[in-house]
């Protein structure tokens, strides 16, 4: 497991059936379990080399350090460096564009000691984050053998937020494109 840190919002808490493969006398086998796992909401924005709308390349991935959706204008701020670096201009055709992210992450609550006294005395909660495909949420296969995992679930997905040709959607797009958000944004 990997310890997660977040003050970003808990949108579920919910107590799941899940399986997990352990060697059992030899043998590996899907063993059954239940574990209460938290939802809490997540986002990042990345900011993207653009040619006539199509990627060139990602330049950075800014993530909710300090709060949810604070990653929007973190990536803002990073906008006039790359905007000087690629010597881009009004009405170029490279453009550069913010894309937004939002997410339901599935962790723990830490209950170690570590994670008590954590969580104790910050603001920035403590969480367990399992591996990715360690645990699957049935026993049962998909019509491809496949055991479905325990992943995150996308509120948005690349969503275009700002453009250097356009500038920035405002609060009010970022707002609508995460339900239920808009007391947990900075005032303007």
């Amino acid at each position: 497991m990997r310890v997660f840190h977040s003050d970003n919002p808990v949108i579920k808490r919910e107590r799941l059936p899940l399986w997990e493969h352990v060697k059992v006398g030899g043998a590996r086998r899907l063993v059954p379990f239940e574990k209460e796992i938290v939802w809490v909401r997540d986002a990042c924005a990345r900011l993207k080399l653009q040619h006539r709308g199509v990627e060139l390349d990602c330049l950075r991935t800014m993530c909710d350090v300090y709060g949810y959706l604070t990653c929007v204008q973190a990536a803002i701020d990073e906008v006039p460096r790359f905007l000087a670096e690629f010597k881009i201009e009004s009405g170029d055709q490279l453009t550069i564009a913010i894309e937004l992210e939002v997410r339901d992450l599935p962790l723990l609550v830490d209950d170690t000691p570590d994670g008590r006294a954590h969580n104790a005395n910050y603001k920035r909660k403590q969480y367990l984050a399992p591996e990715p495909g360690q645990w699957y949420t049935s026993d049962q296969p998909d019509e491809e053998r496949f055991y479905p995992i325990l992943v995150c679930l996308y509120v948005v997905k690349d969503e275009l937020v700002w453009d250097s040709q356009r500038g920035y959607f405002g609060r009010k797009r970022v707002e609508a494109l995460s339900d239920e958000v808009s007391h947990l944004l900075p005032k303007e």
